[in-house]
């Protein structure tokens, strides 16, 4: 989202709660450039470069003090909640809670075009490095995963594939 406010999003809700709420895209995300999207293009397990969304919080915190960054969350919702859960795990000692809802975790078993766009076409090796049930054991902090029957897009195999990583 390009605004703070967003209808689905709760971010309004969550600072009236006290948590401190940013929104940072990171290299390659939607609606930029081709420069800017071919910067992470086949590299789809950095999920929107999360080492830039960590590198945005420490700068923000050496400006805001009063920003707690041993306590940070993350949330998201389908590939959102992909990312969520690639950044509690191949980021544990950084994030420390997670919430990913309905999050198409294994690529292979999700829709073809979204993960040609942004990975390119299928190979067996660039297609692994995005599943995220193979860096389960990495967890260090609280993930909570959802996924409801009614999602019509991510099937609810992908998150299974998770649990049972966990497992």
């Amino acid at each position: 989202p390009k605004t703070f406010m967003s209808l689905f999003s709760g971010r309004q809700a969550l600072a009236e709660l006290g948590f401190i709420v940013i929104t940072i895209d990171g290299r390659g995300t939607p609606f930029r450039s081709k420069a800017f999207h071919d910067s992470s293009y086949g590299q789809l397990g950095q999920a929107g470069n999360l080492d830039d969304h960590i590198a945005g919080i420490k700068e923000l915190a050496q400006k805001y003090p009063f920003m707690d960054i041993s306590r940070v969350g993350i949330y998201g919702h389908s590939g959102g909640g992909f990312a969520s859960t690639r950044a509690i795990f191949a980021y544990p000692d950084f994030y420390k809670v997670a919430v990913s809802s309905a999050g198409n975790h294994d690529q292979r078993g999700y829709l073809t075009i979204w993960g040609s766009t942004y990975q390119g076409p299928y190979s067996d090796e660039g297609y692994e490095d995005a599943n995220n049930a193979k860096l389960a054991a990495n967890l260090k902090g609280k993930l909570f995963l959802s996924h409801g029957d009614m999602d019509d897009n991510v099937h609810p195999a992908m998150t299974m594939q998770v649990v049972d990583a966990l497992i």
